[in-house]
């Protein structure tokens, strides 16, 4: 052989080199490409779940929002509604009160007329009294004068017989 070149050292290399490659991707390279593509597939599927559970965040929360802003003017409605019921309560409670003054001040009148026309009736009757009591008294001081001036009248006409 020229060049010392042995082919049968060649070949055993070849078959050497091919085992070892054989072997090789058999015991290392096919189990290492399983677990990266079970990894890979691993953090797919978890990439997949923050991506839909995100969504799903995503979506909540936009419901959350609208459900607030309903609630919100659900609260507004409500504020007005109870603006409204609390004004016609209130124009409600003040025409009672009107009314109730007016019935009120109406009575206040009439005993005010009743106990004046009581208090004319007392003051007539003790105004007649007292009439009554002087013309009385008028009468009998009349009487008593007259009477003293038919004494003196009397004692008068004795002293005239007499004297």
């Amino acid at each position: 052989m020229p060049l010392n070149i042995d082919l049968q050292q060649i070949l055993l290399h070849m078959f050497n080199f091919v085992l070892l490659f054989g072997i090789a991707y058999f015991l290392l390279y096919s189990p290492i490409k399983k677990f990266m593509d079970k990894r890979t597939a691993e953090y797919k599927e978890m990439d997949d779940e923050a991506k839909k559970a995100l969504e799903d965040a995503e979506a909540t929360k936009k419901d959350y929002e609208q459900k607030m802003k309903e609630a919100e003017r659900e609260i507004v409605e409500m504020k007005k509604q109870a603006s409204r019921e609390a004004g016609d309560r209130r124009e409600e409670i003040l025409a009672r009160t009107h009314v109730e003054a007016d019935t009120i001040i109406k009575n206040a009148q009439k005993r005010a007329d009743m106990e004046r026309e009581l208090l004319i009736a007392d003051t007539r009757r003790e105004i007649e009294s007292i009439v009554s009591d002087a013309a009385k008294t008028m009468i009998a001081e009349k009487s008593v004068s007259e009477e003293y001036d038919a004494f003196l009248n009397a004692a008068e006409k004795k002293e005239s017989e007499n004297g």
